[in-house]
């Protein structure tokens, strides 16, 4: 079970992160990154230009990729992790089925569950899983609650 949950929990946050963007400011009067949002700054600080505009990011870009999640973020994901695994729905999908190779299957349910938690507008309800299978993961998964991944100060933060 350990080396399936870190499994999980390894998809889990590639998901979560290929998934989730942050919005910044930009200048387009000189091309810098302003790394706040573009409500709180009126020109540039560094040309003084009053051409800010909206740029977003996926948050597994390379602009991130010095940040970590913070203990309690961490905690979180495990915890969310676990209780999923632990499911009963969760054991009879992998009775019913699973595909025959058991990594693939856990990593494919870990990127579903972010992404039907989340409402993505994918996961577990669209297509891949019996319907009623399907159904019974998406309800378990709203369940969860959604979550977002805020970076801020090198850390991806959770909320």
């Amino acid at each position: 079970m350990k080396t399936e949950l870190k499994t999980f929990i390894r998809s889990y946050v590639e998901t979560a992160l290929w998934s989730s963007t942050h919005s910044n400011a930009y200048c387009e009067g000189c091309g810098e990154n302003l790394d706040c949002q573009v409500d709180d700054v009126i020109n540039c600080p560094k040309c003084g230009s009053t051409e800010i505009v909206e740029t977003s990011s996926n948050l597994d870009d390379a602009h991130f990729s010095d940040h970590v999640f913070t203990l309690d973020a961490m905690r979180k994901i495990v915890r969310d992790c676990k209780k999923f695994m632990n499911s009963h729905i969760y054991n009879e999908t992998m009775e019913s089925w699973c595909c025959g190779d058991i990594q693939s299957t856990i990593e494919q349910m870990a990127h579903d569950f972010w992404l039907t938690r989340n409402r993505h507008g994918a996961g577990f309800w669209d297509g891949d899983y019996p319907k009623a299978l399907g159904e019974k993961l998406t309800e378990f998964s709203h369940a969860f609650g959604e979550v977002n991944i805020v970076p801020e100060d090198d850390m991806f933060h959770m909320e």
